[in-house]
């Protein structure tokens, strides 16, 4: 620092220390919540549950299309055994 700067700007080094404690700890704290919140995403504009609850029905058209599905391969696999069933009854095998 010049002499001529001390008018202008006064620094208290032990006060400056505190305020450089005090960031390094706030840097650390955001540091660690960003390990924990990386995964989070954040939707774009103003907050609502409109993206969360069209995220929510999306999943849950998903995954009833997919039980449909497999409902259906369960359906024909039924379908299967009984006329082997039949089959076997009409035969008299058993």
């Amino acid at each position: 620092m010049r002499p001529a700067d001390a008018a202008v700007l006064q620094v208290e080094p032990v006060r400056a220390q505190i305020v450089a404690g005090g960031l390094r700890d706030a840097s650390a704290v955001v540091k660690a919540q960003r390990r924990i919140c990386d995964g989070i995403h954040v939707a774009a504009g103003d907050p609502s549950v409109g993206p969360g609850v069209a995220s929510f029905v999306s999943a849950w058209g998903l995954a009833v299309t997919a039980l449909a599905y497999e409902l259906d391969l369960l359906g024909v696999e039924l379908a299967r055994s009984a006329r082997a069933v039949n089959a076997v009854d009409r035969a008299g095998v058993r």
